[in-house]
């Protein structure tokens, strides 16, 4: 139970911090990305600038993260495509649409790319709340737990999910 109460808090601390979210910060992701050539650095920041703007914007939003679907699948940039898809995962979330949420999360835990393991746990903490808001609490309870394994006791773990 002191797990479950720590990612509990964990999320709610991730939804404080994304409601404090100000739009300059995806303005200057916006200028970073008008000078990246990189293909890979451009799926990171258009998923950052997707991201942000969820609480502005989310047709804005939206439009970002398939920019950033698209140029990760030409790339075949498996780390932004998971990444883009847990970022697609949230957004249906954000909507209420927890089928496709759960569709989108389940592909990026699927992506056997190596991301940081603190991108994996939201991944694992978002599947875990989508589970929580359809009432299957066990199932939520499972992602939690999920989520800190992939996290690690100090944040630091490279993790494949």
């Amino acid at each position: 139970m002191k797990h479950f109460q720590h990612i509990l808090f964990t999320f709610l601390l991730l939804v404080a911090q994304l409601g404090a979210a100000q739009k300059p910060y995806s303005d200057s992701l916006k200028q970073i990305l008008a000078h990246t050539q990189d293909p890979k650095r451009k799926v990171d920041l258009l998923c950052e600038i997707s991201y942000d703007l969820f609480d502005f914007d989310d047709s804005v939003a939206r439009h970002y993260v398939l920019m950033a679907k698209k140029l990760a699948e030409e790339n075949n940039y498996q780390p932004g495509l998971k990444r883009v898809l847990t970022v697609i995962g949230f957004g249906y979330f954000s909507f209420g649409d927890y089928q496709l949420a759960l569709e989108n999360l389940y592909a990026s835990k699927n992506n056997k790319a190596l991301l940081p393991g603190d991108l994996v746990g939201y991944n694992l903490m978002l599947m875990g709340a989508t589970y929580r808001n359809l009432a299957f609490y066990d199932s939520a309870q499972y992602y939690y737990e999920e989520a800190i394994k992939a996290i690690g006791e100090r944040g630091d773990a490279m993790r494949r999910r």
